[in-house]
């Protein structure tokens, strides 16, 4: 060819012109070389016949050298895309051996392409189906055979070291003529497919699992028109309706929601859906059969471009909870009506004013219309219609029983509950007519019963018809008990009152006796101790020394006993109430300096100091000039008799805001502490009292508190044996003076 091409080089342009003629025109391969030659001469260009040879020898040199490059291309582009797919491709003649085959396929069976050239398929791989049955890809020339179109199927690869991958494979037949000389299998291995649908599965399982362990109804509905699109199981086991109902019907929830509750429901959850915020609320809906069921709805809103558009939540039956609260919620109430009744029947100790008090917050705050309340007589020991509410009161009490009504006998006989559930038509009520003019049809007495000891009866009644549900009637019976401990502590009350008042007038008539008698022995005892002093003095005659000594002793005699007289005057008085005290404002200062002036030459005979100790600033006292002279007194007459020589006695007063503390104190032999509680007590008298040459009536102390308490003030002792005493009372000061 060089050496054609170094000879013919001038040549050279007119060949490849007439190649390009050639080509163009479609001369090449139709053409002998004669008629090349004749069609060059009609040109009339220089041929030869070697410069036309020389041109085909050419020609078909450059042919091939362009033939080739193109196949050499198209193998490594073709090598390019098998190496480059992401699927295991492998070829296969008509005997089953491999004819090439890409890294994919190769790297899948976990062997080298050059191992897997030209060798039989079946010695490389042994595909089966997943149910482990042979597969027909074992076999793939015979899979292709007679076949135009690719044949898919899913099988399990197994590698050169004895381990399977699932793989989806294609198999495309080569046809010749019609005879299919090889296949092309492809192929992609799906294990990461298999493995995310089989973790697919896996949660789906576990939503579905979820679900079924929630104990409640999961659901999905459109955030707008609220249709449900989706609910769990649990929707027909809690309301009982089939579930293709709720997905079915557009307005099934609202429908189905409970009247009181569906206004205000579907608003609340309405405005939140458009707020997008999740929510939760408490309803109630109407279940299949006619049931109330209570639902917690927990509910969030799915927002996609910007708006709400489903809702999604949870259903919880929470009905047992709502009916639990709602009996606390009773029990509490009824606490607090027992609470409320049981503080108002007690709020006296009068038996009318209790039984009115019960009576009207039975009505107030329970659902009954009218009482009664019948009362065992305590003298006779007979049931009696005592009083009654809303019915007429008259009637009713002036109405002849012949005998005692048949419910309020049971109630009694037994000590529990009856109930009529209409009185108008009960044949065991007599006053049938009674009631219906009354308009009260449902009935239930309970007894009052304290101590197993039936007081009377409770009668309720409504005007409707009313069932007395078994935890009312247990409420009730326990009201009755708290009203009967009200009634038997009036009763009781008014018993006492009679006895107390039966004792008080007893003793005002033993007080007035004594007054009367003590009053008459006091002019005669004066005349005695007069009579006795004028003989004395020897009004009547000489008088010996002998003589004047005992008519001394007479005369000191009778003065005590007209002291005690006295005292026994003042006391009946003072316990009659007899006695007025002329109050006005006294200087304490005076006080004390009258008491001194009278005791003054006592205390010295005694060689007693008697001092007085008043404050600063002195107020006046209101109270009755000659009774607490009295009371002063006593107080210091006393202080003297058990005070011995050097000793001292002392009046004093300490003053605040609102009253006066006046005081004796002494240094006298002291009082026992055991005693000193009853010192004020009449005829009480301590042992040292008992025992001094002193004696007393022991009613000088007793005097001076009733005196002091009649002044609104209160008296006291302080002592200890051989340390003194102290005695003191206090006064209201005079504000006014």
């Amino acid at each position: 060819m060089l050496v054609f091409l170094a000879l013919y080089q001038d040549w050279v342009p007119y060949l490849l012109a007439v190649g390009y003629v050639a080509i163009h025109h479609g001369i090449v391969g139709t053409l002998w070389p004669e008629e090349v030659f004749n069609h060059s001469a009609a040109l009339n260009a220089p041929w030869t016949w070697a410069g036309i040879h020389a041109f085909f020898i050419l020609f078909q040199g450059v042919g091939s050298i362009i033939a080739w490059r193109f196949m050499e291309k198209a193998a490594a582009q073709n090598e390019l895309i098998l190496n480059s797919v992401g699927e295991g491709i492998y070829g296969l003649n008509r005997e089953g051996r491999v004819t090439f085959a890409n890294p994919v396929a190769a790297k899948s069976f976990g062997v080298e392409i050059q191992e897997m050239i030209g060798r039989p398929i079946q010695e490389l791989v042994q595909p089966s189906q997943i149910n482990g049955k042979g597969s027909v890809i074992a076999h793939p020339i015979l899979a292709a055979e007679g076949k135009q179109s690719s044949r898919e199927g899913q099988a399990l690869f197994w590698r050169n070291d004895g381990t399977s991958f699932p793989a989806e494979y294609v198999i495309s037949p080569i046809v010749e003529r019609g005879e299919t000389t090889g296949a092309v299998v492809s192929f992609r291995d799906v294990t990461a497919r298999e493995r995310a649908a089989e973790a697919l599965r896996h949660s789906q399982q576990q939503y579905r699992e979820l679900i079924h362990s929630i104990d409640g109804i999961v659901w999905e509905a459109d955030a707008k028109t609220f249709h449900f699109t989706f609910v769990s199981d649990d929707a027909e086991r809690i309301l009982g309706y089939p579930m293709q109902s709720w997905i079915e019907e557009p307005r099934f929830w609202s429908d189905h929601i409970h009247p009181e509750d569906r206004e205000w429901a579907v608003r609340y959850c309405a405005k939140a859906t458009e707020e997008k915020r999740p929510h939760r609320f408490e309803y109630r809906m109407i279940a299949a059969d006619g049931r109330i069921v209570w639902l917690g709805d927990i509910v969030s809103v799915v927002v996609e471009n910007g708006k709400a558009a489903k809702l999604r939540g949870v259903m919880i039956d929470i009905t047992q909870r709502r009916e639990a609260e709602e009996r606390a919620r009773r029990n509490h109430d009824r606490i607090r009506t027992l609470h409320e009744i049981t503080a108002a029947a007690s709020s006296s100790l009068e038996l009318n004013v209790v039984l009115e008090a019960l009576m009207a917050k039975i009505v107030d705050l329970l659902p009954y219309a009218a009482v009664q309340i019948w009362l065992k007589n305590i003298d006779t020991g007979k049931l009696e219609r005592t009083t009654c509410l809303n019915i007429d009161r008259d009637e009713w009490l002036r109405r002849e029983l012949k005998q005692l009504p048949l419910l309020i006998g049971i109630a009694v006989e037994s000590k529990i509950f009856v109930v009529s559930n209409n009185v108008q038509t009960d044949p065991r009520i007599l006053d049938r007519e009674f009631y219906r003019k009354q308009g009260v049809v449902a009935y239930l007495g309970i007894p009052f019963v304290v101590k197993d000891e039936v007081l009377g009866v409770l009668v309720l009644l409504t005007r409707e018809q009313h069932e007395f549900a078994s935890e009312e009637i247990e409420f009730l019976t326990a009201l009755a008990a708290q009203a009967a401990m009200a009634i038997h502590k009036s009763q009781l009350y008014a018993q006492i009152k009679s006895q107390a008042d039966e004792l008080e007038r007893a003793n005002r008539e033993i007080c007035d006796f004594t007054a009367m008698i003590a009053h008459d022995l006091r002019s005669p005892l004066n005349q005695v101790m007069g009579v006795s002093e004028l003989m004395t003095d020897s009004v009547f005659g000489p008088v010996t020394d002998d003589q004047k000594k005992w008519l001394g002793k007479v005369v000191e005699t009778v003065r005590q006993l007209v002291s005690l007289v006295n005292d026994f005057l003042d006391v009946s008085k003072l316990e009659a109430g007899h006695i007025d005290l002329n109050l006005e404002p006294i200087a304490v200062e005076e006080l004390f300096d009258a008491v001194l002036d009278n005791y003054q030459i006592v205390a010295k005979d005694r060689e007693i100091l008697l001092r007085k100790k008043v404050g600063a600033t002195p107020q006046p006292i209101r109270g009755d000039r000659r009774r607490l002279e009295q009371v002063l007194g006593n107080l210091v007459s006393n202080a003297l008799k058990f005070t011995p020589a050097d000793g001292a006695v002392e009046l004093g007063a300490d003053w605040s805001h609102t009253e006066t503390t006046v005081w004796v104190k002494d240094t006298g032999i002291g009082i026992a502490p055991e005693e000193i509680g009853n010192l004020f007590e009449k005829y009480k008298q301590t042992a040292s009292g008992r025992t001094s040459e002193h004696k007393g009536t022991g009613l000088g102390l007793a005097i001076c508190k009733m005196i002091v308490q009649a002044h609104g003030g209160k008296i006291w002792a302080e002592s200890r044996p051989d340390e003194g005493a102290k005695f003191a009372f206090t006064l209201p000061v005079n504000l006014n003076s």
